[in-house]
């Protein structure tokens, strides 16, 4: 299994996308998870990736495709370069004696 970790944001290799609505470039960048503590946000360029979500069992899911390798950035994370795949997009949870919660970048 082929994963990335980038702050709160996990890539997972998958098969194939889910289906879902593809999301539109922002500022010429997709928008793969934005912080809610910072508001920066994790992305990459739109020019060889699709990005595409949908709102499934009452969660937002999301699938990146990359057709070349893509370079994903954070303002606080130091730049990783992904290769050319299918991925699953998911943020990161912690355990807590409350129960689980987002990981917060």
């Amino acid at each position: 299994m082929r994963a990335y970790r980038h702050g709160d944001l996990l890539l997972v290799a998958t098969d194939k996308a889910g289906n879902g609505r593809e999301t539109r470039p922002v500022n010429g960048r997709l928008v793969l998870l934005e912080g809610e503590a910072t508001g920066h946000a994790h992305t990459v360029s739109p020019e060889h990736a699709t990005l595409v979500t949908a709102e499934q069992a009452g969660q937002i899911r999301a699938w990146l495709t990359l057709t070349a390798p893509a370079e994903l950035e954070h303002q606080e994370h130091a730049t990783i370069l992904v290769p050319p795949g299918v991925y699953e997009v998911i943020r990161q949870v912690e355990y807590e004696p409350e129960g689980l919660r987002n990981v917060m970048d």
